[in-house]
């Protein structure tokens, strides 16, 4: 596999050289990011630091990773198709929209059919969430999909706690494994500002 990326980059002539230390994982593995932030800010830092050059990787998840780390690197597909990835982490909404447009372009493709995914009462939510805010959810693994639902959920039953003195709200939605929290304010038909959000798996009974 080493070597195929190898002559991918010769043939679009790209100059490459090792590391010093060669194939260490990156920090992404094993969800080190989910299960020890801590060790996974470090490991990625001293990842990115090892080289002043611009990496060339041949995973999707080490890309982001150094990108999140304001590392210069490119997928080496992304360079042999001519692709342009941008600089910036895609958030998990981008990652799927992209899902499924590959795979409305696929089935199109393949069986001749129109994929259309299947709509929900909160996808016509319109959400505002900050780009510091948006990084944190990113790697808290909560979507802009669960918030709607969060929020769709929580104004149509009315099980919402509401500050009266700003009309900041506060709801939780409870999935079989994890409860996710949102705090929000409604800004206008069907749009609110999301002002934080956290979930757990404590289950009370």
């Amino acid at each position: 596999m080493e070597q195929a990326v190898r002559r991918l980059a010769d043939a679009i002539g790209i100059a490459t050289e090792e590391l010093p230390q060669r194939n260490r994982c990156c920090g992404h593995g094993g969800h080190m990011s989910v299960a020890n932030p801590d060790l996974y800010d470090e490991i990625t830092l001293n990842r990115a630091a090892e080289s002043p050059k611009p990496y060339l990787v041949y995973c999707a998840n080490c890309r982001e990773v150094f990108a999140s780390r304001d590392k210069e690197c490119n997928h080496v597909l992304d360079l042999f198709l001519g692709l342009d990835a941008g600089a910036g982490v895609p958030t998990l909404e981008q990652k799927r929209q992209s899902s499924l447009r590959v795979k409305r372009d696929l089935m199109k493709l393949i069986t001749d059919e129109d994929f259309q995914p299947e709509r929900q009462g909160w996808d016509a939510l319109d959400l505002t969430i900050a780009d510091d805010l948006q990084r944190s959810l990113d790697q808290k693994l909560i979507s802009a999909a669960d918030l709607r639902e969060a929020i769709w959920l929580a104004e149509r039953t009315g099980d919402v706690f509401v500050d009266e003195a700003d009309g900041t709200r506060l709801a939780s939605m409870v999935k079989p494994v994890i409860t996710y929290w949102v705090e929000y304010r409604k800004t206008g038909p069907e749009t609110y500002q999301v002002l934080s959000a956290y979930h757990h798996r404590m289950r009370f009974k």
